[in-house]
Protein backbone atom coordinates (compact mmCIF):
# COMPACT_ATOMS: atom_id res chain seq x y z
CA UNK A 1 0.00 0.00 0.00
CA UNK A 2 1.44 3.39 -1.01
CA UNK A 3 0.50 5.65 1.89
CA UNK A 4 1.85 8.74 0.14
CA UNK A 5 -1.05 8.87 -2.29
CA UNK A 6 -3.37 9.69 0.61
CA UNK A 7 -1.51 12.86 1.56
CA UNK A 8 -3.59 16.02 1.45
CA UNK A 9 -2.44 19.64 1.41
CA UNK A 10 -3.26 19.65 5.12
CA UNK A 11 -0.78 16.86 5.75
CA UNK A 12 1.95 18.48 3.66
CA UNK A 13 1.58 21.69 5.61
CA UNK A 14 1.93 19.78 8.85
CA UNK A 15 5.08 18.13 7.53
CA UNK A 16 6.76 21.52 7.09
CA UNK A 17 5.75 22.40 10.63
CA UNK A 18 7.42 19.22 11.87
CA UNK A 19 10.76 20.31 10.42
CA UNK A 20 10.86 23.19 12.87
CA UNK A 21 9.61 21.30 15.93
CA UNK A 22 11.96 21.02 18.89
CA UNK A 23 13.50 17.60 19.44
CA UNK A 24 13.12 18.21 23.18
CA UNK A 25 9.46 17.14 22.91
CA UNK A 26 10.59 13.51 23.06
CA UNK A 27 13.15 13.97 25.84
CA UNK A 28 12.51 11.91 29.01
CA UNK A 29 14.66 13.45 31.72
CA UNK A 30 12.97 11.62 34.59
CA UNK A 31 12.70 8.12 33.13
CA UNK A 32 15.18 5.75 31.55
CA UNK A 33 14.69 5.20 27.83
CA UNK A 34 13.90 1.57 27.07
CA UNK A 35 16.36 0.06 24.59
CA UNK A 36 15.90 -3.66 25.23
CA UNK A 37 12.21 -4.38 24.49
CA UNK A 38 12.13 -7.30 26.92
CA UNK A 39 13.64 -5.33 29.81
CA UNK A 40 10.13 -4.31 30.94
CA UNK A 41 7.27 -6.35 32.41
CA UNK A 42 4.12 -6.58 30.32
CA UNK A 43 0.72 -8.27 30.20
CA UNK A 44 -0.99 -9.84 27.18
CA UNK A 45 -4.78 -9.94 26.97
CA UNK A 46 -5.91 -13.06 25.09
CA UNK A 47 -9.47 -12.67 23.82
CA UNK A 48 -10.09 -16.42 23.64
CA UNK A 49 -12.38 -18.29 21.26
CA UNK A 50 -15.95 -17.07 20.91
CA UNK A 51 -18.32 -18.95 23.20
CA UNK A 52 -15.54 -20.98 24.87
CA UNK A 53 -15.09 -18.88 28.06
CA UNK A 54 -11.32 -19.08 27.65
CA UNK A 55 -10.23 -15.44 27.78
CA UNK A 56 -6.97 -15.05 29.71
CA UNK A 57 -4.13 -12.76 30.74
CA UNK A 58 -0.48 -13.77 30.37
CA UNK A 59 2.28 -12.00 32.32
CA UNK A 60 5.87 -11.49 31.16
CA UNK A 61 8.42 -11.09 33.97
CA UNK A 62 11.42 -9.16 32.66
CA UNK A 63 13.64 -10.33 35.53
CA UNK A 64 13.14 -14.00 34.72
CA UNK A 65 12.35 -13.54 31.00
CA UNK A 66 9.40 -15.90 31.46
CA UNK A 67 5.79 -15.61 30.28
CA UNK A 68 3.20 -17.05 32.68
CA UNK A 69 -0.14 -18.23 31.29
CA UNK A 70 -3.58 -17.27 32.62
CA UNK A 71 -2.65 -15.42 35.79
CA UNK A 72 -6.34 -14.66 36.42
CA UNK A 73 -7.21 -18.35 36.77
CA UNK A 74 -4.19 -19.00 38.97
CA UNK A 75 -4.99 -16.07 41.27
CA UNK A 76 -8.73 -16.77 41.56
CA UNK A 77 -9.06 -20.41 42.60
CA UNK A 78 -9.35 -21.71 39.05
CA UNK A 79 -12.15 -19.38 37.96
CA UNK A 80 -11.91 -18.16 34.37
CA UNK A 81 -11.88 -14.56 33.18
CA UNK A 82 -14.85 -15.19 30.89
CA UNK A 83 -15.85 -15.13 27.25
CA UNK A 84 -14.30 -12.78 24.67
CA UNK A 85 -12.12 -10.28 26.51
CA UNK A 86 -12.04 -6.98 24.65
CA UNK A 87 -9.80 -4.37 26.30
CA UNK A 88 -7.30 -3.98 29.14
CA UNK A 89 -5.56 -1.00 30.73
CA UNK A 90 -3.22 -0.53 33.67
CA UNK A 91 -4.18 2.47 35.77
CA UNK A 92 -2.64 3.21 39.12
CA UNK A 93 -1.82 -0.10 40.75
CA UNK A 94 -4.66 -2.01 39.12
CA UNK A 95 -5.55 -3.78 35.90
CA UNK A 96 -8.97 -3.15 34.36
CA UNK A 97 -10.45 -5.51 31.77
CA UNK A 98 -13.65 -5.63 29.74
CA UNK A 99 -14.97 -9.10 28.95
CA UNK A 100 -17.48 -8.41 26.23
CA UNK A 101 -19.11 -11.83 25.80
CA UNK A 102 -19.57 -12.33 29.53
CA UNK A 103 -20.77 -8.74 30.11
CA UNK A 104 -18.05 -8.18 32.72
CA UNK A 105 -15.92 -5.26 33.78
CA UNK A 106 -13.24 -6.35 36.26
CA UNK A 107 -10.68 -4.68 38.51
CA UNK A 108 -7.61 -6.78 39.33
CA UNK A 109 -4.48 -6.29 41.36
CA UNK A 110 -1.16 -6.62 39.56
CA UNK A 111 -1.07 -10.36 40.32
CA UNK A 112 -4.42 -10.93 38.63
CA UNK A 113 -6.51 -11.34 41.78
CA UNK A 114 -10.08 -10.09 41.44
CA UNK A 115 -10.71 -6.92 43.45
CA UNK A 116 -14.15 -5.98 42.10
CA UNK A 117 -16.43 -6.64 39.13
CA UNK A 118 -19.50 -5.22 37.42
CA UNK A 119 -22.03 -6.84 35.09
CA UNK A 120 -23.91 -3.79 33.75
CA UNK A 121 -27.51 -4.23 32.55
CA UNK A 122 -30.26 -1.92 31.39
CA UNK A 123 -33.65 -1.51 33.05
CA UNK A 124 -34.99 -4.61 31.31
CA UNK A 125 -32.06 -6.73 32.44
CA UNK A 126 -30.33 -6.88 29.06
CA UNK A 127 -26.51 -6.86 29.14
CA UNK A 128 -24.83 -3.60 28.15
CA UNK A 129 -21.58 -5.35 27.07
CA UNK A 130 -18.60 -3.22 28.18
CA UNK A 131 -16.18 -2.78 25.30
CA UNK A 132 -13.30 -0.27 25.59
CA UNK A 133 -11.59 1.59 28.42
CA UNK A 134 -9.71 4.74 29.33
CA UNK A 135 -9.10 6.49 32.65
CA UNK A 136 -8.35 9.91 34.13
CA UNK A 137 -8.42 11.46 37.62
CA UNK A 138 -9.48 8.22 39.31
CA UNK A 139 -12.42 7.75 36.96
CA UNK A 140 -12.80 4.90 34.50
CA UNK A 141 -14.62 5.62 31.23
CA UNK A 142 -16.11 2.58 29.51
CA UNK A 143 -18.03 2.21 26.27
CA UNK A 144 -21.16 0.06 26.61
CA UNK A 145 -21.49 -1.47 23.17
CA UNK A 146 -25.11 -2.59 23.35
CA UNK A 147 -25.99 0.31 25.64
CA UNK A 148 -24.88 2.93 23.07
CA UNK A 149 -23.32 4.89 25.91
CA UNK A 150 -20.23 5.71 27.95
CA UNK A 151 -20.20 4.84 31.64
CA UNK A 152 -18.28 6.79 34.27
CA UNK A 153 -16.95 4.44 36.98
CA UNK A 154 -15.35 5.56 40.23
CA UNK A 155 -12.09 3.60 40.40
CA UNK A 156 -12.03 3.41 44.20
CA UNK A 157 -15.60 2.25 44.84
CA UNK A 158 -16.03 0.62 41.43
CA UNK A 159 -19.54 1.97 41.13
CA UNK A 160 -21.19 3.63 38.15
CA UNK A 161 -21.60 7.37 38.63
CA UNK A 162 -23.00 8.43 35.26
CA UNK A 163 -24.15 7.07 31.92
CA UNK A 164 -23.71 9.26 28.83
CA UNK A 165 -25.66 8.37 25.66
CA UNK A 166 -23.53 8.49 22.50
CA UNK A 167 -23.89 6.99 19.01
CA UNK A 168 -24.66 3.44 17.97
CA UNK A 169 -22.35 0.62 19.14
CA UNK A 170 -19.42 2.68 20.46
CA UNK A 171 -15.93 1.19 20.25
CA UNK A 172 -12.73 2.86 21.44
CA UNK A 173 -12.50 6.21 23.22
CA UNK A 174 -9.72 8.65 24.14
CA UNK A 175 -9.40 11.67 26.42
CA UNK A 176 -7.66 14.91 25.47
CA UNK A 177 -8.13 18.60 26.36
CA UNK A 178 -10.91 17.84 28.86
CA UNK A 179 -12.95 16.00 26.24
CA UNK A 180 -13.74 12.36 25.51
CA UNK A 181 -13.79 11.31 21.87
CA UNK A 182 -15.88 8.19 21.18
CA UNK A 183 -15.95 6.15 17.96
CA UNK A 184 -19.55 5.23 17.08
CA UNK A 185 -19.18 2.18 14.84
CA UNK A 186 -22.81 1.20 14.27
CA UNK A 187 -21.24 -2.24 13.85
CA UNK A 188 -24.24 -4.41 14.66
CA UNK A 189 -26.47 -2.48 12.25
CA UNK A 190 -24.68 -3.75 9.13
CA UNK A 191 -24.87 -2.53 6.41
CA UNK A 192 -25.94 0.76 8.04
CA UNK A 193 -22.67 1.54 9.80
CA UNK A 194 -22.09 4.58 11.96
CA UNK A 195 -19.96 7.47 10.73
CA UNK A 196 -19.45 9.77 13.71
CA UNK A 197 -17.19 10.49 16.66
CA UNK A 198 -19.00 11.91 19.71
CA UNK A 199 -17.24 14.62 21.73
CA UNK A 200 -18.10 14.60 25.43
CA UNK A 201 -17.32 17.56 27.69
CA UNK A 202 -15.67 16.08 30.79
CA UNK A 203 -16.87 18.95 32.99
CA UNK A 204 -20.55 18.51 32.13
CA UNK A 205 -20.51 14.84 31.08
CA UNK A 206 -22.67 15.66 28.08
CA UNK A 207 -22.10 15.32 24.34
CA UNK A 208 -21.27 18.79 23.06
CA UNK A 209 -20.40 18.03 19.43
CA UNK A 210 -19.66 15.29 16.91
CA UNK A 211 -17.37 14.75 13.95
CA UNK A 212 -18.35 13.02 10.71
CA UNK A 213 -15.80 10.38 9.69
CA UNK A 214 -15.62 7.44 7.29
CA UNK A 215 -18.06 4.62 8.08
CA UNK A 216 -17.45 2.09 10.86
CA UNK A 217 -15.00 4.02 13.09
CA UNK A 218 -13.42 1.71 15.66
CA UNK A 219 -9.87 2.62 16.75
CA UNK A 220 -8.87 5.88 18.49
CA UNK A 221 -5.57 7.43 19.62
CA UNK A 222 -4.71 10.91 20.91
CA UNK A 223 -1.44 12.86 20.65
CA UNK A 224 -0.09 15.11 23.39
CA UNK A 225 -1.11 18.25 21.46
CA UNK A 226 -4.78 17.19 21.21
CA UNK A 227 -4.80 15.67 17.73
CA UNK A 228 -7.16 12.68 17.64
CA UNK A 229 -6.64 9.79 15.23
CA UNK A 230 -9.44 7.53 14.05
CA UNK A 231 -9.41 4.33 12.01
CA UNK A 232 -12.66 3.49 10.23
CA UNK A 233 -12.91 -0.09 9.03
CA UNK A 234 -15.41 0.73 6.29
CA UNK A 235 -17.59 -2.04 4.88
CA UNK A 236 -14.70 -4.25 3.73
CA UNK A 237 -15.12 -3.18 0.10
CA UNK A 238 -13.04 -1.12 -2.32
CA UNK A 239 -15.62 1.66 -2.12
CA UNK A 240 -15.25 2.05 1.65
CA UNK A 241 -11.78 0.77 2.64
CA UNK A 242 -9.99 0.92 5.98
CA UNK A 243 -9.07 4.57 6.51
CA UNK A 244 -6.85 6.46 8.95
CA UNK A 245 -8.04 10.01 9.71
CA UNK A 246 -6.97 12.86 11.96
CA UNK A 247 -9.20 15.29 13.83
CA UNK A 248 -6.84 18.23 14.50
CA UNK A 249 -6.88 19.64 18.02
CA UNK A 250 -9.87 21.90 18.61
CA UNK A 251 -11.50 21.12 15.26
CA UNK A 252 -14.62 19.19 14.31
CA UNK A 253 -13.62 17.95 10.87
CA UNK A 254 -11.58 14.89 9.94
CA UNK A 255 -8.88 14.62 7.26
CA UNK A 256 -7.84 11.35 5.61
CA UNK A 257 -4.19 10.38 6.04
CA UNK A 258 -3.87 6.83 4.75
CA UNK A 259 -4.97 3.25 5.33
CA UNK A 260 -5.03 1.35 8.60
CA UNK A 261 -6.55 -1.52 10.54
CA UNK A 262 -4.99 -1.22 14.02
CA UNK A 263 -2.90 1.50 15.64
CA UNK A 264 -1.02 2.39 18.80
CA UNK A 265 0.60 5.61 19.99
CA UNK A 266 3.37 6.27 22.48
CA UNK A 267 5.48 9.38 23.01
CA UNK A 268 3.84 11.03 19.99
CA UNK A 269 4.85 8.24 17.64
CA UNK A 270 1.82 6.72 15.93
CA UNK A 271 2.24 3.21 14.53
CA UNK A 272 -0.43 2.01 12.09
CA UNK A 273 -0.82 -1.60 11.03
CA UNK A 274 -2.68 -2.13 7.78
CA UNK A 275 -3.79 -5.69 7.12
CA UNK A 276 -6.32 -5.87 4.26
CA UNK A 277 -8.29 -9.11 4.06
CA UNK A 278 -8.37 -9.47 0.28
CA UNK A 279 -4.89 -8.17 -0.57
CA UNK A 280 -2.48 -9.50 2.07
CA UNK A 281 0.52 -8.47 -0.05
CA UNK A 282 -0.33 -4.85 0.90
CA UNK A 283 0.07 -5.52 4.62
CA UNK A 284 2.43 -2.99 6.18
CA UNK A 285 3.29 -0.91 9.24
CA UNK A 286 3.42 2.88 8.86
CA UNK A 287 4.85 5.35 11.34
CA UNK A 288 3.51 8.90 11.75
CA UNK A 289 4.49 11.87 13.84
CA UNK A 290 1.37 12.08 15.99
CA UNK A 291 1.79 15.80 16.76
CA UNK A 292 1.94 16.82 13.09
CA UNK A 293 0.28 13.98 11.18
CA UNK A 294 3.41 13.67 9.01
CA UNK A 295 4.25 10.25 7.58
CA UNK A 296 7.68 9.09 8.77
CA UNK A 297 7.74 5.64 7.14
CA UNK A 298 5.20 3.80 5.00
CA UNK A 299 6.85 0.37 5.34
CA UNK A 300 8.64 0.22 8.67
CA UNK A 301 8.52 -3.58 9.07
CA UNK A 302 8.60 -5.34 5.66
CA UNK A 303 8.76 -8.79 7.29
CA UNK A 304 5.32 -8.30 8.86
CA UNK A 305 3.78 -9.57 5.59
CA UNK A 306 4.90 -13.07 6.62
CA UNK A 307 2.43 -13.07 9.53
CA UNK A 308 -0.98 -14.38 8.48
CA UNK A 309 -3.49 -13.38 11.16
CA UNK A 310 -2.37 -10.06 12.59
CA UNK A 311 -4.54 -8.97 15.50
CA UNK A 312 -2.99 -5.91 17.21
CA UNK A 313 -0.09 -3.45 17.28
CA UNK A 314 1.27 -2.08 20.55
CA UNK A 315 3.82 0.73 20.97
CA UNK A 316 6.12 0.40 23.95
CA UNK A 317 6.34 3.66 25.95
CA UNK A 318 9.71 5.45 26.11
CA UNK A 319 10.90 3.67 22.96
CA UNK A 320 10.07 3.04 19.33
CA UNK A 321 9.81 -0.69 19.99
CA UNK A 322 6.72 -2.37 18.57
CA UNK A 323 4.84 -5.48 19.72
CA UNK A 324 2.57 -7.11 17.12
CA UNK A 325 0.27 -10.04 17.83
CA UNK A 326 -0.86 -12.87 15.60
CA UNK A 327 -4.06 -14.80 16.31
CA UNK A 328 -4.18 -18.08 14.33
CA UNK A 329 -7.53 -19.83 14.53
CA UNK A 330 -6.33 -23.29 15.52
CA UNK A 331 -3.68 -22.56 18.17
CA UNK A 332 -2.41 -20.10 20.75
CA UNK A 333 -1.35 -16.71 19.50
CA UNK A 334 2.12 -15.35 18.87
CA UNK A 335 3.84 -12.11 19.84
CA UNK A 336 6.41 -10.55 17.50
CA UNK A 337 8.72 -7.87 18.87
CA UNK A 338 10.47 -5.29 16.67
CA UNK A 339 13.06 -2.65 17.45
CA UNK A 340 12.87 1.00 16.42
CA UNK A 341 14.31 0.38 12.96
CA UNK A 342 11.82 -2.42 12.25
CA UNK A 343 14.29 -5.24 12.93
CA UNK A 344 12.81 -8.34 14.56
CA UNK A 345 13.95 -8.79 18.17
CA UNK A 346 14.46 -12.47 18.91
CA UNK A 347 11.92 -15.17 18.10
CA UNK A 348 8.14 -15.01 18.37
CA UNK A 349 6.69 -15.65 21.82
CA UNK A 350 3.73 -17.94 22.46
CA UNK A 351 1.06 -15.71 24.07
CA UNK A 352 -0.22 -18.67 26.12
CA UNK A 353 -3.77 -18.14 24.92
CA UNK A 354 -6.03 -17.79 21.90
CA UNK A 355 -6.68 -14.50 20.12
CA UNK A 356 -4.15 -12.07 21.59
CA UNK A 357 -5.87 -8.70 21.69
CA UNK A 358 -3.61 -6.20 23.47
CA UNK A 359 -0.26 -5.76 25.24
CA UNK A 360 0.00 -3.50 28.31
CA UNK A 361 3.42 -2.41 29.55
CA UNK A 362 4.50 -1.78 33.14
CA UNK A 363 6.65 1.35 32.84
CA UNK A 364 8.64 1.87 35.99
Amino acid sequence: MNFKKYFSLFTVALLFAALFASCSDNDHKDKEIIENPLAEDFYILNRGNWGMNDASIAYFNAATQELTADIYKSANSGDGLGDSAQDMIIYGNYIYVTVYGSNRLVKLDMNGSLVASLEPKDASGSPLQPRSLTALNNKLYVTYYSGHSVAVIDCATFTEEALIPVGRYPEQLVITNNKIYVANSGGMDYPVYGNSVSIINLSTLTVEDSVIVEINPCSMQAASNGNVYVISLGDYSDEHPNTLQVIPAGQTTATKLGAGTYMSQADDNLFVLYTPYYTPDETCVAKYNAKTGALVSDNLIPSVQKVNTLSSINAQPLSDNIFITDAPYSSDGNLYVYEADGTAFGNALDTKGAGPQKVCFVTK
